[in-house]
């Protein structure tokens, strides 16, 4: 089985705690025997220092630096844009666009069986429960942490990782063009919605349907605002 992991954000709070994160995330392939290929997408970094260095150098088999849309890129509106829980249209974009080249560039590049798609600043744990993620009758299936639920009305799709076949991980991640994605954000924004509608957007376009698959515990890095954007 080839994987590609894909580590996705800016490097915060610092380079040296996403080195930490990424270190103990890929520790979960040696119960599998596997050795993946891994991507990280991230901004153009402002600074090269010695966790920049090593980061790239010694922890990365790929590296995609883009460079940050600028708000007249992004749009107005879409700046403007902010839903309820406090998340800003603009970091939306940010979320979107970057995923967006990183996932189109990885497809392209290379045949892989499966892409994982993280973020730089996620700590997750999966306990001994890993391997099931990439179970043969999973192995076809769209999974994240957690997914929308008609029985629980505040239930949503988990937009922070994902393990899907690279043409999935494609289409699910594929808002089209540039407008089509300023569009849903500003719609999300005023209908009070939440940040991962959009992408649950896509997954309806799409015909996708995200399926939970098991972890422990998960969180986000507490610092991550005090550093990088």
């Amino acid at each position: 089985m080839k994987i590609a992991v894909l580590f996705r954000g800016p490097l915060r709070p610092s380079a040296a705690d996403t080195r930490r994160y990424v270190s103990n995330f890929m520790q979960n392939f040696e119960c599998l025997g596997i050795l993946p290929t891994t991507y990280l997408a991230t901004w153009c970094p402002s600074t090269v220092d010695a966790d920049v260095s090593a980061l790239i150098e010694q922890d990365m088999d790929n590296v995609i630096a883009l460079s940050m849309p600028t708000d007249d890129f992004i749009g107005p509106d879409v700046c403007e844009a902010i839903v309820p829980s406090g998340h800003r249209g603009r970091s939306m974009f940010y979320q979107h666009f970057m995923s967006k080249m990183a996932i189109d560039l990885i497809t392209s590049r290379e045949e892989y069986d499966i892409i994982v798609h993280t973020r730089t600043d996620l700590r997750i744990e999966f306990g001994n429960m890993f391997p099931r993620w990439f179970a043969l009758d999973r192995r076809e299936q769209y999974q994240t942490m957690h997914t929308r639920d008609p029985f629980f009305p505040e239930a949503h799709v988990n937009d922070q990782f994902a393990i899907a076949p690279p043409a999935m991980m494609q289409q699910a991640w594929d808002y089209k063009t540039l407008q089509n994605l300023r569009t849903k954000i500003i719609q999300v924004a005023a209908a009070g919605g939440k940040a991962e509608d959009v992408l649950q957007h896509l997954l309806d376009e799409a015909g996708i349907t995200a399926v939970p698959g098991p972890v422990v515990t998960y969180a986000l890095d507490a610092q991550r605002h005090h550093a990088g954007r």
